[in-house]
């Protein structure tokens, strides 16, 4: 009997978009078999694979979170099937063996693997609990609604009772749509595993909001630029330099540093600002992953806080850790926080070189 041994391999076709694919050496019957990428909070999913014989699919771990349909099928096409998954409401990924089976020739066979990743679309653990109101001493205020697939469906944002920002945010089943509501447009994109928006953007005929990846950088030193920007030439834009290789959907990113940049038109004058701060990164590898938030977002305070890189959008702007330092551009941040029995985040400092000083807290 030949028998073919195949394990899983989460490869980086981008650091744009991770794709699972099921890798093997070859089998007389079958092709390699592919796979979704899955993270914690995927519910479905599908793999594809061709066989010259008809054939059936054998879950060898009787895994109960992990539901293959069809389990049998016919030989001499393409096949599709259905994954229907629960959703990891842990901190580690998972595995199912399956063993794909050729019924009329018994040393015809693939052995494979499924892994459900410990992360959900945002870059959080699957149990990472929900943030769901922030406070501020500044007289900032941030509200988060979820669904239950822990994504954000609504968010509003203010400051001494000014609202900053609001949305409703909806996902469609029916055809993979984010619509995100705001007072001036709705942006739209399509999104894909983990709620993640396809080609990293969201745009209205009046806003965008897009991710780009920096090119030509070794995975060690990756760079994106996160952007918003509306019709009237305003914009924001966050640049993050890795410094880590991410090989897996659960990689520890690792922020070297940080450039910001925001250009405002007030009574028809443009103010620019700027900021480009390198970053130092709390010891606790995990520390900005135990809630569903990023709140490294709030270092240069409310009104410089993009609310998509916030609620994780766009999860590759995230680092895996709590700032503890940034410098640069004339001023220092220093960051103190205190943490929940769950490992969440209960309170912020983040104290300026000039004497500004805001705490937040953050209710679940």
């Amino acid at each position: 009997m030949k028998e073919i041994k195949n394990c899983l391999a989460v490869c980086i076709v981008t650091l744009m978009g991770l794709a699972s694919c099921i890798e093997d050496k070859g089998n007389a019957g079958f092709t390699s078999v592919y796979a979704d990428a899955l993270y914690a909070n995927s519910t479905t999913g599908q793999m594809v694979f061709a066989s010259e014989g008809n054939w059936k699919l054998m879950n060898l771990t009787n895994a109960s979170w992990i539901d293959c349909t069809p389990a049998t099928g016919k030989g001499g096409q393409w096949t599709f099937v259905k994954m229907n998954l629960n959703k990891n409401n842990s901190d580690q990924s998972r595995q199912a063996d399956f063993k794909l089976q050729d019924v009329d020739v018994s040393d015809a066979y693939v052995n494979f693997s499924i892994v459900q990743s410990a992360t959900r679309g945002d870059g959080s653990f699957g149990n990472a609990a929900n943030i769901r109101k922030i406070t501020g001493t500044d007289g900032s205020e941030i509200t988060v609604d979820y669904n239950s697939y822990d994504c954000p469906i609504n968010i509003k944002m203010s400051k001494n009772g000014e609202v900053l920002y609001a949305a409703n945010i909806t996902y469609s089943a029916y055809d993979s749509t984010i619509t995100v509501r705001q007072a001036n447009s709705d942006l739209k994109g399509r999104y894909l595993q983990g709620y993640l928006p396809e080609s990293m953007k969201l745009i209205s005929d009046k806003d965008t909001v897009l991710l780009e990846q920096n090119k030509g950088l070794t995975y060690g030193n990756a760079a994106f630029n996160l952007m918003r920007k509306n019709n009237y030439g305003e914009y924001d834009v966050q640049a993050v330099l890795y410094n880590c290789e991410v090989t897996t959907l659960d990689s520890e990113i690792i922020l070297d540093s940080l450039k910001y940049q925001k250009l405002t038109i007030v009574g028809g004058e443009k103010q620019i600002k700027r900021a480009y701060l390198k970053l130092t990164l709390s010891d606790n590898k995990n520390s900005n992953r135990y809630h569903s938030l990023d709140v490294n977002q709030l270092l240069l305070g409310i009104e410089d806080c993009n609310p998509f890189a916030l609620m994780s959008t766009f999860r590759w702007v995230r680092s895996s850790r709590l700032i503890q330092k940034a410098e640069g551009s004339g001023l220092t941040y220093e960051v103190d926080a205190d943490y929940n029995g769950d490992e969440s985040i209960s309170q912020m400092t983040v104290t300026r070189s000039d004497g500004n000083t805001v705490t937040y807290t953050f209710e679940y």
